[in-house]
């Protein structure tokens, strides 16, 4: 529930960060830029497909699990199947509040 995609933040902070200790700028800027294009596409594919597998499932864990890589939020939400996550999380909401009053 911390983090949406854990490896992939740990990948950027590690490939970030290597470059921090080594007082490298120039990398600094080159590798943050390349890990990150290469896991917003990566994980675009991946919540799609795992959006088409898991549906609504999928859909609540995104809606309740942020992803802390900088701008992937404000992306990842854009993105088109973010829009029909969405609108499955409002269709359902109704019966969940109707399975609540009943307990």
């Amino acid at each position: 529930r911390w983090e949406r995609h854990p490896a992939y933040l740990g990948a950027v902070l590690w490939g970030v960060g290597s470059q921090v200790a080594l007082c490298n700028p120039v990398m600094l800027m080159i590798v943050g830029f390349v890990l990150w294009g290469a896991f917003l596409k990566v994980t675009l594919e991946e919540e799609q497909e795992l959006y088409e597998e898991f549906r609504v499932d999928y859909a609540h864990y995104s809606a309740i699990t942020r992803c802390w890589i900088p701008l992937f939020n404000g992306l990842l939400e854009n993105a088109a199947f973010q829009r029909e996550m969405t609108e499955h999380l409002e269709e359902d909401a109704p019966a969940d509040e109707a399975d609540g009053a009943d307990g």
